[in-house]
């Protein structure tokens, strides 16, 4: 029988803990050629740089710099070819979005084990690689940004709720072109919380998001088809992407005692959503992240993007 300390310790041997560097908003170190790129982060974290939880919404505009070096669907946080922050701006007010020009605005919702600069890093990442140009909207949640700390991260998402919520109602209302939500693992069970929330409340998600790209989803199956019955009906792009040999959804299935997650079967996914199985795909630097590591799947997403998502 496995048992929550063996499991941990599985998590432990993937290389989810350990002494690796970890990103933060920091100058990129090196003089290469960059690209600067304009990110918005909404928050409730207390503090960037620790997973203290705030009672309100903060938002920063970035200047995040994208390395002219970089092999398309990485994240170096050190060395010559890491990323970095020019502009970590705190803001008293809503932030300008611009003017709606047909590129959706893309609110990026990051998954389990992530500090604060990681998860603005790899929405850029996704942006870049995507070919994403319209506004980008980080949510950053309080992540303990360590592989032991799976529960409270958890809890973190239960906590981000309102704040999250509050985000997307905030976007919608200021921003007159399309929407289109992606989050990652235990970042869906985040959106899809706050997403049943808004429509208790009496905003329908068709009236929040025009689309919806979930990416490995760190949720029990049956508690997301629960989710998916209260929304009602979804938006017409609405996608879920999966690997069934995803070792993280394993062991988090091992933990919830169910062995399964929506992001590892196929025989998960609600009507209404569009299945992507990945399951095949062997050119990811990151296994529970196919879909953005995957040179090979970046190149599908431009395309579907291009004709469907955006």
């Amino acid at each position: 029988m496995i048992g929550r300390r063996e499991t941990l310790f599985g998590l432990a041997s993937m290389g989810l803990m350990g002494c690796v560097p970890r990103g933060d908003f920091a100058p990129a170190s090196s003089a290469g050629v960059m690209r600067r790129r304009r990110m918005i982060m909404a928050t409730n974290r207390l503090n960037l740089e620790t997973a203290e939880r705030g009672d309100g919404l903060f938002w920063y505009d970035l200047s995040v710099s994208v390395p002219a070096n970089r092999t398309p669907g990485t994240v170096p946080v050190s060395g010559a070819s890491a990323f970095g922050t020019e502009r970590v701006l705190p803001l008293d007010r809503f932030p300008d979005l611009g003017a709606a020009n047909g590129e959706p605005l893309v609110v990026w919702i990051h998954g389990y084990n992530n500090t604060a600069a990681e998860a603005v890093y790899r929405h850029t990442q996704m942006a870049e690689d995507i070919g994403m140009n319209g506004p980008q909207v980080s949510f950053v949640w309080p992540s303990a940004a360590s592989g032991r700390g799976y529960f409270h991260d958890r809890d973190s998402v239960l906590d981000a709720r309102r704040p999250l919520a509050d985000t997307l109602l905030a976007l919608r209302r200021r921003w007159s072109g399309d929407i289109l939500v992606v989050a990652h693992s235990l970042g869906v069970f985040l959106v899809m919380e706050s997403l049943t929330r808004l429509a208790a409340q009496g905003f329908p998600v068709t009236d929040i998001a025009d689309g919806l790209l979930f990416l490995q989803p760190d949720i029990d199956p049956d508690v997301f088809g629960e989710q998916v019955r209260d929304l009602g009906p979804l938006p017409a792009r609405s996608v879920v992407v999966l690997a069934e040999d995803d070792p993280a959804l394993r062991i988090s299935g091992r933990l919830a005692q169910t062995g399964t997650r929506v992001g590892n079967t196929s025989h998960s996914v609600p009507e209404g959503f569009e299945a992507i199985d990945l399951t095949d795909v062997r050119d990811a630097a990151t296994s529970h992240l196919v879909a953005l590591s995957s040179q090979q799947v970046l190149a599908f997403l431009r395309q579907i993007y291009r004709s469907g998502l955006r």
